[in-house]
């Protein structure tokens, strides 16, 4: 079973990724 904890923090890399990449983007744009 893999670590609960590690999961997590994968999911949240994902997701932060996934919302900052545009977000970084936008900002510059602005």
């Amino acid at each position: 079973m893999a670590n609960p904890i590690s999961r997590l923090l994968a999911t949240v890399g994902e997701i932060n990724l996934a919302i900052g990449a545009p977000m970084r983007i936008s900002t510059v744009g602005m």
